[in-house]
């Protein structure tokens, strides 16, 4: 193994490292779709890395200051279409004809503001859904875990436990990235020792010798 792709390895490790620790706050958005009806389900602010996904789709969601200057908007789409999977010998051929649902859920990722207070959908240029989300921002991220932020499953920052997710998992997210973000400091010190020791030192004792 020669010098230059120990040095790729260690950088690799270290760019690992900081992509486990840079993660930020964002809003995750339940959106609800039921016969037509549109609404937006549960929000809670939490930490994880942020990927911005391509904004598609006839429905928008709007963050909104309090003023209602908008922070943010997004598109997005509900997948109510469904095509039957090719035939199985020995079972009934549904053909390829697709299928529709009347219900769907999906929930987005969306950046979180200090200053956000609503959150609104929109179909078509007409709003059509709405929810106050204030009481979610400014004081999630303190370090402290509130009877609001708990009970209502508000802020995974800050309360230890919190039901998150659509089927209601239970997770330990603060815990959970401190672990994650020692584990990986640890097995980066390890390799990088080992590499050090057994690649370098002894590429520099053989060109001596």
């Amino acid at each position: 193994m020669n010098k230059r792709l120990v040095i790729l390895v260690l950088v690799g490790m270290i760019f690992l490292a900081g992509g486990v620790a840079a993660k930020s706050q964002i809003f995750s958005v339940g959106v609800l779709y039921n016969s037509g009806n549109v609404s937006i389900g549960n929000v809670f602010v939490t930490n994880t890395t942020y990927f911005e996904k391509d904004s598609v789709g006839e429905y928008q969601l709007k963050v909104l200051d309090i003023g209602g200057t908008e922070l943010y908007t997004r598109n997005f789409d509900f997948i109510l279409e469904f095509s039957h999977g090719p035939p199985i010998e020995g079972e009934e051929n549904f053909g390829e004809e697709s299928f529709f649902v009347d219900d769907a859920e999906d929930v987005l990722l969306v950046p979180y503001f200090d200053s956000a207070e609503n959150m609104e959908v929109y179909f078509g240029g007409e709003k059509i859904a709405e929810k106050y989300v204030g009481f979610l921002t400014g004081s999630c991220g303190d370090d402290v875990c509130k009877p609001h932020e708990e009970v209502g499953k508000s802020c995974a920052v800050d309360c230890e436990s919190i039901v998150v997710g659509i089927e209601g998992v239970d997770r330990d997210v603060s815990k959970l990235k401190y672990i994650i973000l020692f584990v990986t400091i640890i097995v980066v010190i390890v390799v990088s020792s080992w590499l050090i020791k057994n690649v370098v030192q002894d590429g520099f004792v053989s060109k001596i010798r």
